[in-house]
């Protein structure tokens, strides 16, 4: 993870609050541009996600280790969810199977644990 969501202040209305919106944006901007892993969790109704995507696909064309994921049904719902550099998932176990299938077995092995 290269940015931390859930640190960020309540900044809406983003008009209301200009500066900080604007450093929070210039701060992702830069973390997707240094990410090797980009994962868009689908949404029906997200719209500021189709921006950090379309960032992601921009960054991708020079940095050639970076992995674009989609997650999610919805993971196809606008046209720029379509682009090439785009790999498609039903879910997040499949993120870590492709990705780091050790923390998988990790899980799997605490939540068989924990069932116990």
């Amino acid at each position: 993870m290269v940015f931390d969501w859930a640190s960020l202040p309540l900044l809406e209305p983003y008009k209301n609050n200009q500066k900080k919106s604007s450093e929070v944006a210039d701060k992702i901007g830069k973390a997707i541009k240094e990410a090797d892993i980009f994962v868009l969790i689908s949404d029906p109704e997200g719209t500021d996600m189709f921006v950090e995507l379309g960032m992601a696909i921009i960054y991708a064309g020079s940095n050639k280790k970076m992995r674009i994921y989609a997650i999610g049904k919805d993971n196809k719902r606008s046209l720029m969810c379509l682009h090439p550099k785009i790999i498609h998932l039903d879910n997040l176990e499949e993120l870590f199977e492709k990705e780091r299938p050790e923390i998988l077995d990790k899980i799997r092995q605490n939540y068989e644990k924990s069932e116990r």
